[in-house]
Formats: C-alpha cells, sequence, structure tokens
C-alpha cells in the first residue's frame, strides 16, 4: 500500500483524506499508522470482484477485524447474473425502468434521463442504517457485521440486508445472533410514507413497531384501487392499532403503549403533537429513558 497525495473537496466534509494505491497480496491492508485496525466502520463501494481480489471479502474481514462492521455498498448487489456490472447510477435508473416511467416530462417517446441520484441516495442512507444498528448490536455481542446495500434496491425498495454471526455471517460469532434491533420497541405515530417509512427500516433490523393509526386506517392504506397496495413498503413488520388520540381514552392508550417502549417516532407538524399531548414532554413524562 502507498500512500499519496489526495486533492481537496468540499464534498468530504470532516473527513480527513489519504491516497491510497492497494495491491493484490496477502498484506494487511492497513497504513503504517495501523488506522484499520483501530476503525469502527469499514465503507466500500467496489464490486464484487473488485473487493475480492483486495481480499475485502466477509471472511477475511472477519478473521482479521471481528469487531469491524463493514458496509460494502454496490450497483447490482453481491450476488446474481449481474454483480459484476458497473454500478453507474444511470445505469441502474435505465435497467430499472426509472428513465422509462419519466418519458412523460418531455414531448417525444424516447426515456428522459433523470438528474437527480435517487439510487445513490437511498443506497447511502440505508447502509447508514445498517451501520447504526450493527454498532448498536455490537454493544451486546461484541462482534461487527457486513451491512450490504445497493443501488437497484434503492430504486425498488430502499432496502439494506446485514449478515448475522459475526462479520460476514459464516465468521466469528455464532450462527443464532438475533437480528440489531431485536428487543427493541417502537412506538409509530403518524402518517402515509415519511415516518412510516423510517419505522419500517427499523423493523427490518429486528425492533418490534406499534403503529398507531386513525379509526379508519392510515391514509396510505387508500391510495391505490387494490387495498393496501400503496402502503405495503410502509405498514409490512408492523403491529397496528386504531385510536382517536384526541379522545381522552384514545390518549391514555398512547401513554400506556409508550411507557412500555424504547423509541417514538412521530411525524406531526411543529406544534401539534404538543397540543393533542404526544409531545416528548408529555410522553417522557411517562416513561423516561424514551428515545424521542
Amino acid at each position: 500500500m502507498r500512500h499519496g497525495t489526495a486533492k481537496p473537496s468540499p464534498l468530504r466534509g470532516g473527513r480527513r483524506p489519504a491516497s491510497l494505491r492497494e495491491r493484490a497480496n496477502d498484506g494487511d491492508h492497513r497504513d503504517e499508522d495501523g488506522r484499520p485496525r483501530q476503525a469502527d466502520v469499514l465503507v466500500t463501494t467496489m464490486r464484487p470482484a473488485a473487493a475480492d481480489r483486495l481480499g475485502f471479502t466477509a471472511e477475511r474481514i472477519a478473521a482479521r477485524y471481528p469487531r469491524l462492521v463493514a458496509a460494502m455498498i454496490t450497483g447490482w448487489g453481491s450476488r446474481g447474473p449481474w454483480a459484476g456490472y458497473k454500478g453507474y447510477e444511470a445505469l441502474i435508473m435505465a435497467k430499472t425502468g426509472v428513465l422509462h416511467s419519466k418519458r412523460q416530462l418531455t414531448p417525444g417517446p424516447d426515456p428522459v434521463y433523470v438528474s437527480v441520484p435517487y439510487a445513490s441516495f437511498a443506497a447511502g442512507q440505508t447502509a447508514v442504517h445498517g451501520i447504526l444498528a450493527a454498532l448498536f448490536e455490537r454493544e451486546s455481542s461484541g462482534l461487527g457485521q457486513v451491512v450490504e446495500a445497493n443501488l437497484v434496491s434503492g430504486v425498488g425498495g430502499h432496502g439494506s440486508r446485514q449478515e448475522a454471526g459475526g462479520t460476514g455471517g459464516s465468521g466469528a460469532g455464532p450462527a443464532n445472533r438475533a437480528c440489531p434491533l431485536a428487543g427493541v420497541t417502537v412506538l409509530e405515530l403518524g402518517g402515509m410514507f415519511a415516518a412510516p417509512f423510517g419505522a419500517t427500516a427499523l423493523a427490518d433490523l429486528g425492533a418490534r413497531v406499534i403503529k398507531v393509526e386513525p379509526l379508519d386506517g392510515d391514509a396510505i392504506r387508500g391510495m391505490m384501487a387494490f387495498p393496501e397496495a400503496g402502503g405495503g413498503k410502509v405498514l409490512q413488520g408492523k403491529e397496528s392499532i386504531a385510536l382517536d388520540i384526541r379522545d381522552h381514552e384514545g390518549l391514555g392508550i398512547v401513554h400506556e403503549i409508550a411507557r412500555r417502549c424504547d423509541v417514538v417516532l412521530q411525524c406531526y407538524r411543529a406544534g401539534v403533537a404538543a397540543r393533542i399531548g404526544i409531545d416528548e414532554a408529555a410522553l417522557k413524562a411517562v416513561n423516561p429513558a424514551l428515545v424521542y
């Protein structure tokens, strides 16, 4: 591994750059200061074949750095016939039909290029979800994990996948380790997509999510002609209860649920939660340990 000088860039934020040239050998993949050995998280965006060639596989990472959380962001995933394709944003958007679906934006019949990198944004965000969950789980097990995110899943459903059983799944640690957020209970107070999708990401990572809906159900349930189709991604994996939380009895039930939860996630407009009685102060009065 040889060092060079990395050019400055405003996109690096608070990161310290180092230009490295990797060699395909059995080296230790660390610099002279040993920083990778001290790191908590490794993030790569290589194609699977390149990662394998350089030794950044789940098995080798687990053997060398059992506490490391390794996040691997690829274009097409680590398995399957497309895994070796170049993971360029435009290729993913074209192959998944996004550019075709936007053709109505211009007069002609041709696909339309979308300049906003939806796939990259979603893959990066879901990788962060997985990283944070894996770090949380490491506090109990002492072991890292591999987190996988890819741009195709970002387009289709904003999904990430985690390997249990130590970094790399088949690496260190017992094979029957629970999901990272197993044992965490989340109270969801919100409708439509934004907050409910955030709670779905937590449910995917093993949390128990209790969703409070109005008496006639979350409005997203009726968005499409086929029942529930519009809200499939934000309703899956949850327990729901229909309540009138503006009613004294309904509010009391919400407070009782909050008493037994670890996290509350809400997306009301500013001031509404306090007016109803489900703001941070009100719910922490019944459960001071809540993460709100």
